[in-house]
């Protein structure tokens, strides 16, 4: 392969691709448009200096206006991109909706046919982390009534307890609740929650 390039104007002498040249097709790089000129293939492309015209670029430009001159009508209309206009459905799919404010947040927002239910925890943090989780499970399902659905749609939720021995109180009330329709779940133990809860539940739940 025979290399054709011009010297840039800058320090360092550094050079700027101006074309290739290549005796066969399969010589040339896998970029950039190519055509036969004088019995070589030429390719022209970029360089720091911006887009260079080396030996055989007018040929290969020509080549590509002709070969566009030449495509048919059909084949141009049916290269046309064309969007179509969303549905309703999108529309809702795509929409964000916060309910439930709070002064640092929402307790639900509903997002891309999910709603998503922020930390609860219970609101007598004095009791046994069964009765806790009882009081909290009972917040969710009433947080997830007005947001449209209900705890056998919940897939998903993060659970963090503050004393991890005493897990097993915690899972006899966290079934009874669910029942059969137990939501896939983690459980992390962490130091402290604030005050004296040992539970807080993060859920989220399909719409619906």
């Amino acid at each position: 392969m025979q290399l054709a390039a011009r010297t840039a104007a800058v320090s360092c002498a550094a050079l700027a691709w101006a074309g290739i040249e290549a005796r066969t097709k399969d010589d040339l790089p896998v970029f950039g448009p190519s055509a036969i000129h004088k019995g070589l293939y030429h390719q022209f492309g970029f360089s720091l200096h911006g887009f260079q015209l080396g030996p055989g670029a007018g040929a290969v430009m020509a080549e590509r206006s002709s070969m566009a001159a030449r495509r048919p009508a059909s084949a141009i209309s049916a290269s046309t991109v064309s969007f179509p206009r969303r549905s309703q459905q999108d529309e809702d799919i795509m929409s964000i909706t916060r309910k439930i404010r709070t002064p640092i947040m929402h307790r639900a927002v509903e997002a891309n046919g999910f709603v998503f239910l922020g930390g609860t925890i219970a609101d007598d943090t004095s009791v046994s982390i069964g009765d806790q989780t009882r009081n909290i499970l009972g917040k969710i399902a009433g947080y997830l009534k007005e947001a449209g659905t209900d705890a056998s749609r919940v897939v998903s939720a993060s659970i963090f307890v503050t004393d991890l021995s005493k897990k097993k109180e915690m899972d006899a009330a966290w079934t009874e609740f669910f029942g059969e329709n137990l939501p896939t779940r983690a459980t992390v133990g962490v130091a402290d929650l604030g005050g004296s809860a040992l539970i807080e539940v993060v859920v989220t739940a399909l719409k619906g």
